[in-house]
């Protein structure tokens, strides 16, 4: 069996992937949004995308008439604990989480020396908080937190039901390539980067088709074929998440509560 979803995304502007393969889904929807428009609201004209990247994009689907779901398995933001919790709860443990990190921020202020500083900086500090900010901001949109495990057979049935699915994910394990240091290869001083597409399709011989911004600098094209194990592990080593919209009211999701 094979299916293709009729979705194709161009090469992004730099460091702005996620606005592009947004952008590309947004039309698959039928939303009149530019792409100056999504990048000037989800990316803040910043070229580092961290933990409220994903919740960004989520809102903004969101304030457009979309249900928006991000399925995520990253222990930073979600404590291991929490995927017993329903929605209602896990907001009131974000609130909680993102209370803590405005008050250790303001404590790490205080740091005369990141250096010494073991645990937490700044940088950590903010992103993280960030993170759990927009998480809540989310889900008091109407957006859904899933944490169950991701799985082949969720894109399968994503795609059987008519929804792309954007997914963050580690572009060197997907891509066997070398670990990148200044923006360029190199296996020695190289370090973790991350890259967002969308899966847009799948086959019987164990392959999901990808639509990718930066497609012609892996794979010479936007879309092509990839390996389903490799495009899981790609993900779980990364971060773990994925986002995907549902052209539904979002009245609907009173059923959910």
């Amino acid at each position: 069996m094979k299916k293709i979803l009729d979705i194709h995304t161009n090469e992004q502007k730099d460091f702005e992937c996620l606005p592009q393969a947004l952008f590309s889904v947004f039309n698959y929807y039928q939303l009149n949004i530019s792409l100056d428009e999504i990048i000037e609201t989800i990316s803040h004209k910043d070229s580092t995308k961290l933990h409220d990247w994903f919740y960004e994009a989520g809102i903004l689907g969101l304030k457009h008439g979309l249900m928006a779901t991000i399925k995520s398995m990253t222990s930073y933001l979600f404590d291991p604990s929490w995927t017993r919790l329903d929605q209602p709860d896990l907001k009131e443990k974000l609130k909680l989480e993102a209370d803590y990190l405005i008050e250790l921020e303001k404590l790490i202020q205080q740091e005369p020396d990141q250096k010494i500083c073991l645990y937490y900086n700044k940088a950590w500090v903010k992103n993280y908080k960030n993170g759990a900010l927009k998480a809540v901001e989310f889900l008091n949109e109407g957006g859904i937190i899933d944490q169950s495990p991701i799985s082949k057979e969720y894109f399968v049935k994503c795609i059987n039901d008519d929804k792309p699915v954007i997914f963050n994910h580690y572009p060197a394990i997907l891509h066997n390539i070398e670990r990148a240091y200044d923006c360029k290869p190199n296996d020695v001083k190289g370090f973790q980067w991350g890259h967002v597409a969308i899966v847009i399709g799948y086959n019987d011989k164990n392959q999901f088709y990808i639509s990718d911004p930066s497609g012609m600098y892996y794979k010479k094209s936007n879309e092509y074929w990839i390996d389903a194990d490799l495009l899981i592990e790609s993900i779980l080593r990364y971060n773990g998440e994925i986002l995907f919209f549902n052209k539904k009211y979002k009245e609907l999701l009173s059923t959910y509560f």
